[in-house]
């Protein structure tokens, strides 16, 4: 499967070991990761990062989206990142 590697927070997972990667930059052109001699397969969800609004961290929750999940940096809530 090929896809744009623009965009950002885009898992790909090994259908034979289960390895994944993620998209953490954007950029142009063909992406087309490869895990145990086959293509990579693009998930269905994507990465969702959040920054600290006071150190500037930046974090990505690999799992699809739960609710409560509210990171925290600095003592200070993290904000959601586009």
């Amino acid at each position: 499967m090929s896809a744009q590697a623009g965009p950002r927070g885009n898992i790909y997972r090994c259908p034979v070991c289960g390895a994944e990667v993620l998209v953490v930059a954007r950029a142009h052109g063909a992406f087309r990761p490869h895990c145990c001699n086959v293509p990579m397969l693009l998930n269905r969800y994507r990465a969702r990062f959040f920054v600290c609004r006071v150190c500037g961290s930046e974090i990505a929750a690999l799992k699809p989206p739960n609710v409560t999940f509210a990171p925290h940096c600095c003592n200070t809530r993290m904000l959601s990142a586009a």
